[in-house]
C-alpha cells in the first residue's frame, strides 16, 4: 500500500519527511510507503490534485490519496508584507 500525499511546494516535502521518517521507516517494514509529491504552488495544486488523485487511486485502488495544501491566505500574506517593509 501506498500513500499518497501532495502538497504544495519542496519545503513541505522536506518538513513533512523529517516528521514521518520514524513512521515511515515502520510502514516500509510492512511494505507500506508514504510518498510526498510536490505541485509547486496553491495554484498548480487546486488545479491538479483532483486528476493527480483519480490517477493513483486508478492505478491502485487500495492505495491511499491525501492532500495537505497550506491553507493561509490573503491575511498571512498582507502581515508578510508588513514585516519584510519594515525590516528593510
Amino acid at each position: 500500500m501506498k500513500i499518497w500525499v501532495f502538497v504544495e511546494g519542496r519545503s513541505d516535502v522536506q518538513a513533512l519527511s523529517a516528521l514521518w521518517n520514524g513512521w515511515n521507516q515502520k510502514l516500509s517494514e510492512k511494505r507500506w510507503s508514504i510518498k510526498l509529491i510536490p505541485l509547486e504552488n496553491k495554484s498548480n495544486y487546486f488545479r491538479k490534485i483532483g486528476s493527480r488523485a483519480t490517477e493513483k487511486l486508478a492505478n491502485a485502488a487500495h492505495d491511499l490519496v491525501v492532500g495537505l495544501p497550506d491553507l493561509y491566505g490573503i491575511a498571512y500574506q498582507w502581515a508578510k508584507n508588513r514585516a519584510k517593509g519594515s525590516i528593510a
